[in-house]
């Protein structure tokens, strides 16, 4: 079977809801944390509170699974001609993905950045290990689609882990603590990004 790439990511981004108004500056914002610190959470919280498009890697592979090709294609060859695609219209976005790795993630977005003169604003993203295993093992995955069940969920967890102990040469626009109240550390990282 073919697959049509293009005809998959203008899709996929018929999907996505595209906010009336733009912020002042053309910006990305993207997270950085372990699976299941809290990223979506954090980011739509964020996305509630500024005028940007919301694109969401889960979601990605979510609509990859349901179109039955989520071994097929990496919810990246969806998400980065997406964020292209917006970029083009000068948008800004949330882009909610672990972008801990240099090659796959960070890279490619700083080339899109780099391209269309726009800022990325890196937010670290974490709670507490047990808080985050507490979270696993409690999650109805199946309602989400991301997971099989909670042992997946706690496996990827670990396999991931070691990526974030590494030193990262990452420059953060600030940290949220999800196992603390999430709005008010948004509100202090806001000003940071208008």
């Amino acid at each position: 079977m073919t697959i049509n790439k293009q005809k998959l990511v203008q899709e996929f981004i018929k999907t996505v809801k595209v906010p009336y108004k733009n912020p002042r500056k053309q910006m990305i914002i993207a997270p950085i944390g372990v699976v299941a610190s809290g990223k979506t959470t954090t980011m739509k919280i964020l996305k509630e509170l500024l005028p940007v498009i919301y694109l969401n890697t889960d979601e990605a592979r979510v609509f990859l699974r349901k179109k039955k090709l989520w071994n097929k294609i990496a919810a990246w060859e969806l998400m980065n001609p997406a964020v292209e695609h917006f970029l083009k219209l000068n948008k800004s976005l949330i882009v909610d993905g672990d972008f801990v790795d240099w090659r796959t993630r960070r890279q490619p977005l700083e080339k899109l950045a780099k391209k269309f003169k726009t800022a990325v604003y890196y937010i670290n993203i974490t709670a507490p290990e047990d808080f985050i295993i507490r979270k696993l093992i409690n999650k109805k995955w199946s309602k989400s689609g991301l997971f099989k069940d909670s042992a997946v969920g706690v496996r990827e967890y670990f396999r991931r882990k070691p990526l974030h102990q590494k030193k990262l040469n990452i420059k953060f626009t600030g940290t949220v603590d999800t196992s603390k109240p999430i709005k008010p550390q948004i509100l202090k990282i806001i000003p940071k990004i208008k």
